[in-house]
């Protein structure tokens, strides 16, 4: 019965994230337009989180012996690049549906989410740039080459 309940919640939550975006209202161009924007980042970077659990799959079916600490490093520091644009992404579509939640002024709400997707299509970039920096680094390289998982780039 509380599984029923969770779904339910689960449902009008999306629902209600839904009928933000999709309202009779000239405010719904701006936000179907920001939709769409941050939607194409989601779909574009969802190849990243295949990526990650590939990677993540083949290392821990690899012999602990021939990954060193610099592989370890590296990893770490891949997966985390690889999984941020996607997350920030879903965090930016969720945003304007919170702080509409919130007892702000309209302004204050608009001038935070536009903040806020300024500095998220930076954080996505640079994690992106870095995403491309460390897959070149020898010990991702010479893993992702020897298990033949295609890089990103």
């Amino acid at each position: 019965m509380s599984h029923n309940s969770h779904d339910s919640e689960k449902k009008s939550y999306l629902s209600s994230v839904i009928n933000y975006y999709f309202v009779a209202s000239p405010r719904s161009v701006f936000a179907i337009l920001y939709l769409l924007f941050f939607g194409f980042f989601l779909i574009f970077f969802l190849k990243n989180i295949v990526l990650a659990f590939r990677f993540v799959f083949n290392t821990l079916f690899s012999p602990a012996s021939s990954l060193g600490v610099d592989y370890l490093i590296w990893g770490s520091i891949f997966i985390i690049c690889l999984v941020v644009p996607f997350f920030a992404s879903i965090f930016a579509i969720f945003l304007p549906l919170e702080l509409k939640k919130r007892s702000w002024s309209k302004t204050t709400r608009i001038l935070i989410i536009l903040l806020a997707s300024f500095l998220i299509i930076n954080f996505v970039l640079i994690s992106d740039f870095s995403t491309g920096f460390v897959e070149k680094q020898t010990p991702i390289k010479t893993f992702l080459e020897l298990k033949g998982i295609s890089p990103r780039f």
